[in-house]
């Protein structure tokens, strides 16, 4: 019997696997604590349909859960609408470990990939109503004396717009904005993710990193895997730079590459879009080489990367709501010492 992973002090831990030896014919309890949402990858987003001639939608979720998960774990999504908190609820089933398949999570054995999906033609508690939902992510093993463990409550703002003769629904993401991650690769292909998002009118994003000035390299940014709405008016883009790594690959003493340890100090990335400047990210790399701020590990998401503000400029994004990262950044949890760049 494998035992559970702890994250209390080491006595307690000790304690626990012992009593697992003497009951092994009993099935191992789990605690709550166990089981950590990682909270920047929750995404929340919509499907939508028309039943009896009127345009409806349900929610769908997307996130990481770290923990021992195995076949007698349900979990599910419960959704409140004002006056009706226990809505709508969705169960949810693990997709796949994550393993090596995100840079930001990389724990094979405890990160596990969960989706949340809705029929709209199907389940009669379709709405189209708009504004702010409650929700919150839940979870039970019976076997393992587990009946309702809450593993993330937030809220999420729904919109929608006319597309084309029909009605689209999606969640309203502009907290998002002027977050961004930074991921630095391990030794071996290197490299420096940055995640930022964008409105859909800006376009095309290149962007170039900067060292004290100098520009090191440029790129095009592409499409991140996080499922936002489909018809969201924010998109989450992935921008990769292979010219960096935080230190020497010991596999490869000859390749040349720009090392954070080596230099450390100013770096700045900047972003293009149609001819205009449209962003900017500084972060400052320490002596080790690393850029860490810990901001994100303060907050608990649950992630490897580091957030930095991403300062907005010009006016490609269009009118967007430059407050909702003080209350409504990770569904209504927003982040302990951030600040956005104005």
């Amino acid at each position: 019997m494998k035992p559970p992973i702890c994250f209390r002090q080491a006595p307690f831990c000790l304690l626990l696997v012992a009593s697992l030896f003497l009951t092994a014919s009993q099935p191992a309890a789990w605690a709550q604590d166990e089981f950590v949402v990682a909270r920047d990858s929750i995404a929340i987003s919509s499907t939508t349909g028309v039943v009896d001639h009127v345009w409806v939608w349900l929610p769908e979720a997307e996130f990481v859960l770290y923990g021992p998960l195995d076949k007698s774990s349900v979990i599910w999504l419960e959704a409140g609408l004002p006056g009706k908190k226990k809505w709508h609820t969705t169960e949810c089933r693990a997709v796949a470990p994550l393993g090596e398949r995100d840079a930001r999570y990389r724990d094979s054995e405890r990160a596990t990939l969960i989706a949340c999906n809705s029929d709209v033609h199907y389940e009669g508690t379709r709405t189209s109503y708009t504004g702010l939902v409650d929700f919150s992510l839940h979870m039970r093993n019976e076997l393992r004396g587990v009946t309702d463990a809450t593993l993330f409550q937030g809220k999420f703002k729904v919109a929608k717009k006319p597309h084309g003769g029909t009605v689209e629904f999606y969640t309203d993401e502009d907290w998002r904005i002027p977050i961004a991650f930074l991921v630095a690769g391990e030794v071996g292909p290197g490299g420096l993710r940055a995640e930022l998002s964008f409105r859909k009118s800006v376009g095309l994003a290149v962007a170039y990193l900067f060292y004290q000035g100098k520009q090191l390299e440029e790129i095009t940014c592409d499409e991140a895997s996080v499922p936002l709405s489909k018809y969201a008016e924010v998109s989450v883009r992935k921008c990769e730079f292979w010219a960096v790594s935080k230190e020497a690959n010991p596999y490869r003493p000859t390749e040349k590459k720009h090392l954070f340890n080596e230099n450390p100090g100013e770096y700045e990335i900047k972003v293009m879009a149609g001819g205009l400047l449209v962003r900017s990210v500084k972060f400052s790399v320490g002596a080790e080489g690393s850029f860490d701020n810990g901001i994100a590990t303060a907050n608990k998401l649950g992630t490897l990367g580091v957030v930095v503000p991403a300062r907005v400029i010009g006016t490609q994004d269009g009118v967007w709501n430059k407050l909702a990262w003080k209350t409504e950044a990770f569904y209504g949890n927003p982040l302990t010492g951030f600040t956005a760049i104005p």
